[in-house]
């Protein structure tokens, strides 16, 4: 750091020289010293202002977005208990359904033992379905 005594400075100035500060004394040096450190810290407070907003911009977007994410994350969540729900009800039905078809084979198999049991009659009753009318002709015999 250079100190310029007022001679200095009016030959200076006359001869139209640089813009360097002009000192006449320690507190003209502390002065501009606290005025440099000022606008440093001045430029950092801009920075540090405009990455806040910045951040807060980017926070913003990231709670929007968590947002949508949310929701879909519930929505699949729904529909995978209402799945559930659903296969549940297809096995209950299943069962049931299973049940009957057995049920129905087994009276199948013994009408099927009843009519071999039964001795062949010439007469035979006669219907649109030949197998239906053979099980009914069983049925009244019984």
């Amino acid at each position: 750091m250079v100190i310029v005594t007022r001679e200095e400075s009016a030959s200076v100035g006359r001869r139209g020289g640089h813009s360097a500060p002009i000192f006449s004394g320690p507190q003209s040096l502390l002065k501009y010293n606290l005025e440099k450190k000022s606008n440093e810290l001045e430029q950092k407070l801009a920075l540090q202002s405009r990455t806040k907003d910045s951040h807060l911009s980017q926070l913003g977007e990231v709670e929007k977005r968590f947002s949508v994410l949310s929701r879909q994350c519930a929505m699949v969540k729904q529909a995978h208990e209402k799945l559930e729900q659903n296969v549940d009800e297809a096995m209950r039905i299943n069962k049931k359904l299973t049940s009957a078809n057995e049920k129905q084979e087994a009276t199948i198999v013994s009408l099927k033992k009843v009519c071999g049991k039964l001795p062949q009659s010439p007469a035979r009753v006669q219907g649109p379905n030949p197998q239906l009318s053979r099980s009914l002709k069983c049925q009244s015999r019984n």
